[in-house]
C-alpha cells in the first residue's frame, strides 16, 4: 500500500492538508486557527453513536466541517446550521469528492466556518450550556419538592 504523504504529493494535495505526528493539545488551536475545514473521519462503528468533542472545537474555530453520513448526531448539527458536509469515510471516493468540494466552494466554505463559529457561542458554548445546566438543576430541586 502505497504511502498516505506519497499519495498526497502524488494528487497535488500536499499544500491543503496538514500531516502531521502528534501535536499536544496546547498547541492544536493555533494549528486549527491555520485551517479553514475540519475532518471527523470516523468509520461506522464509532461514528454511529458519536458526538466528539472534536466537532465543537472545530466550531469553537470557525471551521467548515466535513463529518461522515453515518453520525445522526453530527449530522443533525451540521445541517441544522449548515456548516459543512457529510461523506462515507469508509469510501475513498467519498473522502476525495467531498475535498474537491471544499476546495472549489471558497466562498461556500468561509460562510459556513462562520456560521460554524456564531453556532457555537450561541449554542454550544460553556456559556450557553451552563444556562441550560442551571434550568435543569432548578427544575430538579422544584421537582424534588
Amino acid at each position: 500500500m502505497e504511502n498516505f504523504y506519497d499519495l498526497t504529493e502524488e494528487y497535488d494535495a500536499s499544500h491543503q492538508l496538514i500531516l502531521s505526528d502528534s501535536v499536544p493539545h496546547s498547541e492544536i488551536p493555533a494549528i486549527m486557527d491555520t485551517c479553514q475545514v475540519g475532518m471527523i473521519g470516523y468509520g461506522r462503528e464509532l461514528g454511529r453513536a458519536s458526538l466528539p468533542n472534536r466537532l465543537f472545537e472545530y466550531m469553537s474555530r470557525g471551521l467548515a466541517i466535513m463529518a461522515p453520513t453515518y453520525s445522526p448526531l453530527i449530522r443533525e448539527i451540521i445541517e441544522k446550521y449548515d456548516i459543512g458536509i457529510c461523506c462515507d469515510f469508509e469510501d475513498p471516493q467519498s473522502i476525495a469528492n467531498g475535498i474537491e468540494w471544499f476546495q472549489d466552494n471558497p466562498d461556500l466554505v468561509s460562510a459556513m466556518g462562520k456560521r460554524s463559529r456564531e453556532a457555537f457561542l450561541r449554542d454550544f458554548s460553556w456559556d450557553a450550556e451552563f444556562s441550560k445546566l442551571l434550568d435543569q438543576m432548578g427544575q430538579g430541586i422544584r421537582n424534588r419538592d
